[in-house]
This record gives structure tokens, sequence and C-alpha cells, in this order.
């Protein structure tokens, strides 16, 4: 090792020996600034690749990398091995120090690099602490991001008169390699950090607009499709129909007399019983066939077949008569089950449009209820809304 050796004071080398320096650590520091600025590292990786460089350039027993964390620097001791691994064990406690009162803090104050020739004769050091950790001659450089000192880079050693200016220079080198990755390693985190925020807004947006989409196309108290949705799958129902000369099928069910539920049990009940029959219908559907509520007590089923659809549309009526004539207990005090029925009114297609298939399976219904209750009617063109609503009368409900 070359250049003055001043105790306690980093003196410059000579010219020779700072050309010395710099050649040996030039090309290397590019490189390494070069890799890490153009990679996707980690911290750890960082550090990896700045030690394996470092172990080529200096001999120091010991290297630290401690990061400014308010008042205190957190520490990271690496040792000199064949490996260059971090010393503290995964999962450890990092090492704290105060900033206040120790040469690394001074080195954070002033952002300047210090040489500790000998630990027992430099003022500047905690003794406590270099005797703790057997050391007595350590150089210590600042580390810089946007202007200001985020953290140390420090060699150390348990002989006296370890290091030199010369030694001072390569770490003070060395440091520029480490506070261009530590830049570099912010940034990257920054850009990560804005990309999952902006990850995590796009998703609750979507979150949100399938939400809202879902409430503009769902009744709130079932879950099941609204009239909106209703048309509009009944309208590609005929689309479908047209195309492929398939026969449809629109079933309207309503329970027989529900007010009476909601006026002697409360809404309660009948929100309860509604969301019970839903699940019920539900179950004694297949797959692509539909069904929604439009409102109030009445349901609708969507059906099409590549047969007659008069036999499909009559065995799926049955069943969802047969389900309502099951028992329902409501989830209150003392209460007993309930046996209730329905009527269904159904129309068959294809028609010109939903519109008219719909309308067609109401005044079935209409019909169904007129005749008795508790049955299916099948619509006729004999039909006639202002017949069924005289025979119905206002009570047909």
């Amino acid at each position: 090792m070359t250049g003055d050796r001043v105790a306690g004071e980093v003196t410059r080398p000579s010219p020779e020996a700072a050309a010395r320096a710099k050649d040996d650590l030039l090309r290397t520091t590019v490189d390494l600034q070069r890799e890490l600025s153009s990679a996707d590292f980690d911290d750890a990786e960082i550090v990896e690749k700045i030690i394996d460089r470092a172990r080529l350039a200096m001999g120091a027993e010991q290297m630290t990398i401690g990061i400014v964390d308010g008042d205190e620097i957190v520490f990271r001791y690496l040792s000199r091995s064949s490996t260059w691994q971090l010393a503290l064990p995964p999962g450890s406690a990092p090492v704290r120090i105060p900033v206040d009162g120790s040469m690394s803090g001074l080195c954070v104050r002033t952002g300047q690099v210090l040489l500790v020739r000998d630990s027992e004769t430099d003022t500047r050091v905690n003794r406590v602490a270099f005797r703790t950790g057997g050391l007595r001659s350590r150089v210590c450089a600042p580390l810089f991001h946007e202007g200001a000192v985020v953290g140390i880079l420090s060699i150390a050693s348990p002989e006296p008169d370890a290091f030199d200016g010369e030694d001072a220079t390569r770490l003070e080198l060395i440091a520029g390699a480490v506070s261009a990755a530590y830049g570099h390693a912010i940034d990257l985190a920054e850009k990560r950090a804005a990309l999952d925020d902006l990850a995590t807004a796009v998703a609750e947006l979507e979150r949100q607009g399938a939400e809202l989409a879902f409430q503009a196309l769902h009744d709130g108290l079932t879950g099941l499709p609204n009239r909106t949705l209703i048309l509009d799958r009944a309208e590609n129902m005929l689309a479908r129909a047209r195309r492929g000369k398939l026969s449809t099928a629109v079933l309207f069910v309503d329970i027989d007399q529900f007010k009476n539920i909601n006026d002697n049990f409360g809404h309660q009940v009948g929100d309860e019983l509604l969301q019970a029959l839903a699940v019920r219908f539900r179950n004694e559907l297949r797959a692509g066939e539909t069904i929604g509520r439009l409102g109030g007590d009445e349901f609708v089923v969507l059906l099409e077949s590549e047969a007659d659809a008069t036999t499909l549309a009559t065995a799926v009526a049955d069943r969802l008569l047969d389900a309502v004539r099951g028992p329902f207990t409501p989830h209150v005090e003392n209460s007993r089950p309930l046996f209730l029925t329905a009527s269904v009114g159904i129309a068959l297609g294809p028609r010109d449009d939903a519109g008219a298939l719909l309308r067609d399976a109401d005044i079935a219904l209409y019909a169904a209820k007129a005749a008795g209750r508790d049955m299916r009617i099948t619509f006729s063109p004999e039909m006639g809304d202002a017949a069924v609503h005289r025979l119905a009368g206002d009570n047909y409900r």
C-alpha cells in the first residue's frame, strides 16, 4: 500500500499511486454501474455483485454497508471469505447504531471519506465498539443519492495501519458504484411500487365496473337476471332460433297469493321466501336454461330446443310447480312450515320479438290464475288480454 500516512486523516496518494488505483478500478466500476443500471436486480443481488468486485480490489477483513434510517444507521456486515456471503444469518435482526456519536455518523454528516489508522489513538472513534468488534483500523466512504448521503461503505481490519490514502481512494470509487446501484434500486423500487399501485387501482376499477354492470343487469334480492337482461337474452334466443330453426318457450311463474305472505308474516319473510325459491328454481334447470326475476314474486324462464319445445316447457313447468309446493320454514322464532303454490303461463315461439313472446306468457299466466291457480296453461291465439282480465278480476294473484 502506498501514499502518505497521517494518523486520523485521509491524505491524497501520489499521482502515480492515484493513477494506479483509478486504473485498477475504472473498468470494474464502469462495468458494474452499467450492469446494475440495465438489469433487474433486487437489493441482495446488488450487494452480492458489488462485494464480488470489491473483494478483487480491497484486502479488508471486514466490509459493511450501512443505510441511513432516520437517526440511525442500519448495517449489513460482509466478511472476507471464499464466497463473500452476508455474515449475518438469514432472518436475524440488522445492526443499528445512532448517527450521533460514531465515526459512521460523522461520515454521514460530513459526506467525506474518513480514515482511521489506529482506533487506540484516534479520538473520533468509539474505542469500546472497535474493541468489541476486534478492529483497529477502518476506512469509511459516504453513499450518495440525489445529492444527499443515504448510507456508508466501510472496510475494517484488526490490524493498525492496515489502510492508507490509496485504499481510501479505492473505497471512494467503489462507493460511487454502490451509490449508482443504490439509486438504481430505489428508482426500480419506486417504479415497481407505482406499477403495483396502478395495477391495484385498475383492478379496483375493474371490480367496481363489474359490480356496477352486475347490479345493472341482476336483481338485487335474488341475484337472478333482471328484466333488462332477460329481454336481451330472449332476443338472442329468438335470433338463434331463426338461424338454427330452434323452437323456443317462455315460462312466467307467479306465487299464488304471495301478498298474504307479506301481510301476515312481514316483508322480511317474503324476501327470504323469494330468495329460497330462486335457489330451488335454479336447481331445477339445466345449463343453458335462463331464469330471471321480473319483479315482485314473478319469475321468468327462457327455454330453447332443437325439438319441439312443448314437451320441454311442460316438463320444466311441472318441476317448478313441485319446487314451490315443497314446505318452506322461515328463519323466525316459533315459525311453522308454509305450504305454497304457484301458477305458470307458457308461451311457445318463435315470435317476431321478445316482447311479444313475454306478453303471451303473461297472458297465459293470467289464465292460469283465473282457472284456479296451482297449474300451468299454455298460450293460444284465442286468448286475449281483455278476456283474461275479466275472468281473473282484481284478486287473481
